[in-house]
């Protein structure tokens, strides 16, 4: 990112992704299930992620629940996700869209 900072995937093993300092010491990490958040469904494998630093926010492809998910870059937040329904390309499976 902009400042150094930088984010890894670490989707097999811990369904999460990893915020660290420019330095690599750690940072933060989001996840759906942190303490004070509303209770959503666990990442399952997250892989690709975009970070919008105008927006103040990353997005994550959440492999097996079939969505991308969004969180505030600094408070880690649940902004939204998102899911196409169906079985056919470019389909999800279900239908999902809460912010």
């Amino acid at each position: 990112m902009n400042d150094g900072s930088f984010l890894i995937s670490d989707g097999y093993c811990n369904s999460r992704v990893l915020r660290f300092n420019p330095d690599g010491s750690f940072h933060s990490e989001y996840t759906m299930s942190a303490k004070g958040r509303a209770r959503l469904p666990d990442m399952v494998v997250p892989h690709s992620l975009v970070v919008d630093e105008c927006d103040n926010r990353v997005t994550v492809a959440d492999r097996e629940n079939k969505r991308v998910v969004t969180f505030n870059l600094d408070t880690g937040a649940v902004m939204g996700e998102w899911g196409v329904g169906g079985l056919g390309g470019g389909r999800c499976g279900r239908t999902v869209n809460r912010l």
